[in-house]
Order: C-alpha cells, then structure tokens, then sequence
C-alpha cells in the first residue's frame, strides 16, 4: 500500500502543475451564445414576469456572451389570436447588430411600447434569433 503513495503523489502534482498552467493562460472568448432570457417589466431584468397587464409595455432581456462585431440579433413578436389574426401571427420584429466586441456578459434588451391601446388578452410569445438560428423563446400572456 505504502508503494504506491509516490505514484499517487506524482499522479496529484502532475495535475495541480497541470491546473496552475491553465489557470495563467488567458482566457479565450467562446463562440457568442444568448441565455438568460425573460420577460421583464423594466430593460435591466430585475423585475421579471409572465403576466402584462394590458396597458404594459413589454420588454424582452437576455445576456449576451462573448459577442462578436456583425453578430446580430434579431427578436420576433408573436400576439395572442384575435379574431382575423393567423396563428402565430407576428406583429413585430426587431435587430440588433453589434458594432463592438462584448467580452464576457452583457445585458441586452428589447422592448415594446403599449402606445395604440391595450393588448389583447392572451398568449404571447417573443423568439430571439442570434445569426439567423433560433437561441431561445420566451413565453408570456397578458391578462
């Protein structure tokens, strides 16, 4: 038992030299990704919801990691069905391209202003779209 400690010890020195080393090399950004996505009533987040009034205005809030210049982003509005309306109809879009570099986390967000009466009670949904593929869908109502 005793002859296999310096192995054992070995084995552990190798991987903490190995851990230091990465732990020095500077990090690199990863490829541009959306998480965290809520509806909220305030562009910072920190009031989150599912349920607007409908005299709301609504925002969309989600961060932003490593970003690069030329990414965009892209939300897509989906309303409750009101009579005459498609399911799923869309009622709004809107984009949004990086001029700069975002290294790490930023907070980014959409909103919509309530300015031609109230919204019709029902399901919604907002899609955010990161270069054209679909990163993630957030579902809200209005009551």
């Amino acid at each position: 038992m005793f002859k296999k400690a310096p192995v054992v010890m070995a084995i552990l020195a190798l991987l903490a030299a190995g851990l230091a080393c990465n732990a020095a090399l500077p990090s690199t950004p990863g490829p541009t990704s959306i998480s965290n996505a809520r509806t909220a009533f305030d562009q910072d987040g920190n009031s989150p919801t599912t349920t607007f009034a409908p005299s709301d205005d609504f925002y969309i809030v989600f961060d932003l990691n490593d970003g690069k210049v030329g990414d965009s982003i892209d939300a897509k509005w989906y309303g409750a069905e009101n009579e005459g309306d498609a399911p799923n109809f869309m009622f709004y879009e809107q984009n949004y391209s990086l001029d700069q570099e975002v290294s790490s986390v930023q907070t980014v967000y959409f909103q919509i202003f309530n300015t031609e009466g109230d919204w019709p009670a029902g399901p919604y949904k907002v899609e955010l779209y990161l270069n054209g593929s679909l990163a993630q869908t957030v579902n809200f109502e209005v009551r």
